[in-house]
């Protein structure tokens, strides 16, 4: 089923691939993520991709290039505190890559809440932050935009990074 919300576009589609669209989980200047559905492992994912118009010409063909090196680089990482990347696609209208679905808030919701931490919980965000960006920088791998909107926070504390 797809989301008809307010923020949701008509022209959004209904599947990528095998993937079955379900709604929107953020929009940017550049692309969308949706939350969609993988009917074959029956399991959620999160869906990103890059908005056509984006793709013409020798921009595009560079912002198409670079999608692909994220997909590559985050599809390498396998770590409990970075968001998974299962497939990537390109041979379509509109590339797009399938990660992990995260049920969590990103930690720039809290703080633009005023949430404070104490020294312990910070401790324990701080110590998984590093954790996932120790193992990515071995493998040559480096995030270059860590920032609250990047960082997930799950029910169970646990922390991943998103957006390499």
């Amino acid at each position: 089923m797809v989301d008809n919300s307010p923020g949701k576009m008509l022209s959004d589609p209904e599947r990528l691939g095998k993937y079955l669209i379900q709604g929107v989980l953020g929009e940017g200047g550049m692309g969308v993520v949706y939350k969609g559905f993988d009917p074959h492992l029956a399991r959620e994912v999160a869906i990103k991709t890059i908005r056509r118009s984006l793709l013409v010409g020798k921009a595009g063909k560079e912002l198409r290039d670079r999608f692909n090196r994220e997909a590559k680089a985050e599809g390498s990482l396998v770590h409990p505190n970075i968001v998974a990347v299962y497939e990537y696609q390109s041979n379509e209208d509109t590339p797009f890559f399938v990660m992990e679905y995260v049920e969590g808030k990103c930690l720039k919701d809290y703080l633009s809440r005023g949430m404070h931490f104490n020294l312990d919980m910070s401790l324990h965000i701080i110590s998984q932050i590093l954790s996932a960006l120790a193992y990515s920088h071995k493998r040559g791998v480096v995030h270059r935009d860590i920032k609250p909107a990047n960082i997930l926070w799950l029910e169970d504390d646990t922390i991943k990074i998103a957006d390499f």
